[in-house]
């Protein structure tokens, strides 16, 4: 998929540094390996289907988790390898690891001094797993499991930024971490020596949220003007600037589809539509409407691209993003974050001290 470049996305100068060429070499790699076998790759034998979603029913509720004063969970991440753990970033200042089938807090990570914004999960590849957040207190940690002791342990804290960090996301190679702050700028760093390897430049306003493109060579970043800027993590340069029509607004969720070609983002100030971009196109081709009331706070697309999921204040919605716009599934209750389960088979959301699971 290909973006060109642009020359009208404002940043207080010219980039005076550049990504290091052994960075760029990992994303152009990873880009080459990933992009060549898109089109032949087959789904996950047993993977869920659209009609598995419209089936889906409550299976769980987990309510009590992180601190009563001040409540409230920001983010949610469901693991890759085992199917029931997952990791909370609250309000409370700390991230939980925790067990759905025993209901028990595995462990509780701290250091933080305000609240945690997004967490993060690095599983598999060849490094140890590592659990980052990004906070409220311009601070992303890392914390790496340690068999000897079964628990997690202080790996860095990057200290890059001068605002809040406010988007968090994982390189496809699990080599590299990037950090978007309302400081107006974003940051890469190594996952290897935990070192920081680039720091952009000011851009004209301050970011909202980040997400990587699946091929790992384009970073979406949700700005304060209603637009998502695409940056080329091979350089460090904006490709491209995808802005909704109408008034200026925060971009809190962006998410691109596996299929390599779909983004998603919130589609006006008020939050109660999503745009669909064809980044092919550079154009946004259809519209979710979600109804009045509705405030987009978290957007994720499942594996096979089939569905999206869209949570905020007014609920959990599941679509099929293609010209149907069918809403596949909904159920109510303010949601702060959302994650697919083990082969797209559940559907976990976040809200208040509460995860609620469906599943078919």
């Amino acid at each position: 998929m290909g973006i060109a470049p642009v020359d009208d996305v404002e940043m207080d100068a010219e980039p005076a540094n550049a990504v290091p060429e052994d960075t760029a070499a990992i994303v152009e790699a990873t880009l080459n390996d990933l992009s060549a076998t898109r089109k032949r790759r087959k789904m996950v034998e047993g993977y869920a289907t659209v009609d598995t979603v419209r089936s889906f029913e409550p299976k769980q509720s987990i309510p009590s988790l992180h601190a009563s004063s001040p409540a409230g969970i920001n983010s949610i991440v469901v693991s890759s390898e085992s199917p029931d753990v997952f990791i909370t970033g609250g309000n409370d200042k700390t991230v939980q690891v925790y067990d759905a089938s025993t209901q028990k807090v595995l462990h509780t990570l701290k250091g933080h001094t305000k609240k945690v914004h997004h967490v993060a999960w690095r599983e598999g590849g060849d490094g140890i797993p590592l659990i980052i957040s990004a906070s409220a207190d311009k601070t992303s940690r890392v914390w790496g499991y340690d068999e000897s002791s079964s628990a997690y342990a202080p790996k860095q804290t990057f200290k890059t930024h001068k605002g809040e960090v406010v988007g968090l996301g994982i390189h496809p190679s699990k080599r590299l971490v990037a950090l978007a702050s309302a400081d107006k700028t974003f940051s890469l760093h190594d996952l290897s020596t935990f070192q920081t390897v680039y720091h952009s430049d000011q851009f004209d306003t301050p970011f909202h949220s980040l997400a990587f493109h699946p091929d790992g060579h384009f970073l979406g970043l949700g700005k304060s003007n209603g637009a998502v800027v695409i940056i080329d993590i091979r350089t460090g340069s904006a490709a491209a600037e995808l802005a909704a029509d109408g008034e200026a607004f925060s971009v809190e969720a962006v998410t691109f589809s596996e299929n390599g070609w779909q983004m998603a983002a919130p589609g006006s100030a008020e939050g109660e539509t999503v745009a669909l971009w064809d980044l092919r196109k550079q154009k946004a081709t259809m519209g979710l409407d979600l109804g009045g009331g509705f405030k987009v706070k978290s957007l994720s697309f499942d594996y096979s691209a089939a569905w999206i999921g869209v949570g905020g204040i007014g609920g959990l919605k599941l679509f099929a993003p293609n010209k149907t716009k069918e809403e596949l599934w909904s159920t109510d209750g303010d949601v702060t974050d959302i994650a697919f389960g083990h082969l797209g088979k559940s559907v976990w959301a976040a809200g208040g001290r509460e995860v609620r699971i469906w599943g078919a």
